[in-house]
């Protein structure tokens, strides 16, 4: 009961956002904006501060990003698989699979501070540096076969991978070891755009649910059986594996947890995919995540 009162406020954001773009905030153009808003001005900002000044040197935080990396590997092996066998058209199953290895970078990183405070943000906005790239490169991949979509020219203009790289080189001294700093005023300004990105973040997860007849249920619910149970399962067993405890295990565990993207239809439909069918597999995802996140949060605290 208690992990699932220490979920209730983010959740309840998520559904206000569902509320208002159903009742109040119909116009789609305005979800767009706020959608551009967080992901190019706000977000960004937080991951960078987050990672700057975060402690990288705290016991398992190697063996939690290695560890992550191979969970996102193993769902980019299965998801594509149960996709191809599913009987449903190639784009189709490309623009669903992705929904099995990419993560609701929102959702990670406000439930992550809930649960483990700041060493946890810290973790995960470091997981995505490393885990955003390799989700990327495999559904652009996939999704651009046939066209000149260049996955590399994708990645360098990524807002996200921009912020954490440039987090880790502050971090790591290749800026602060010259002597260089910011002035408070500026880490202030940094840190109140980042606290806007993880509300306003939630509300627009809930905003972009679509819950429509799914014409290729089986290959959905494979797809979701990857994302919620395989890669989870994969992460505890890895954790054993590499004997990871405490911070580092819980938050590289709950992570694999996570919901997909809600960015992924986004990409299905600006790629030629199945725009709609991705739509409903990231909805149902978020459900998913919904009500079986407080049991992971339960078993891992």
């Amino acid at each position: 009961m208690n992990a699932a009162l220490l979920l209730v406020p983010d959740f309840a954001l998520i559904a206000l956002g569902w509320m208002l773009a159903r009742w109040f905030l119909e116009t789609r153009d305005f979800w767009a904006g706020l959608e551009r808003l967080i992901y190019f001005v706000l977000f960004p900002p937080l991951l960078f501060t987050s990672i700057a000044q975060a402690n990288l040197n705290l016991p398992g935080v190697a063996g939690a990003a290695i560890l992550e990396v191979l969970v996102v590997l193993i769902g980019v092996a299965l998801a594509h698989t149960v996709a191809v066998f599913s009987g449903a058209p190639r784009i189709t199953g490309h623009s669903c699979a992705q929904c099995a290895y990419r993560f609701n970078s929102y959702v990670a990183i406000a439930l992550s501070q809930q649960v483990f405070g700041q060493t946890g943000l810290a973790l995960t906005a470091l997981i995505i540096a490393l885990t955003v790239p390799v989700g990327n490169i495999a559904a652009v991949t996939a999704l651009s076969r046939g066209t000149e979509v260049k996955v590399l020219g994708q990645l360098l203009r990524n807002p996200l991978i921009i912020a954490t790289v440039g987090g880790l080189a502050f971090n790591l001294g290749v800026i602060h070891g010259l002597g260089l700093d910011f002035p408070e005023p500026i880490w202030v300004f940094l840190k109140r755009l980042g606290s806007a990105s993880v509300a306003l973040g939630l509300i627009a997860v809930g905003a972009s649910l679509r819950f429509s007849t799914a014409k290729y249920a089986k290959l959905i619910f494979s797809v979701l059986a990857v994302k919620h149970v395989a890669m989870p399962l994969a992460a505890l067993g890895l954790a054993v594996l590499f004997d990871l405890s405490g911070v580092a295990r819980g938050t590289a565990i709950l992570f694999a947890a996570y919901p997909t993207a809600s960015s992924a239809y986004i990409l299905a439909a600006r790629m030629g995919g199945d725009a709609e069918s991705a739509a409903v597999t990231v909805s149902l995802s978020t459900v998913i995540g919904i009500v079986t996140l407080p049991f992971w949060v339960a078993y891992l605290t």
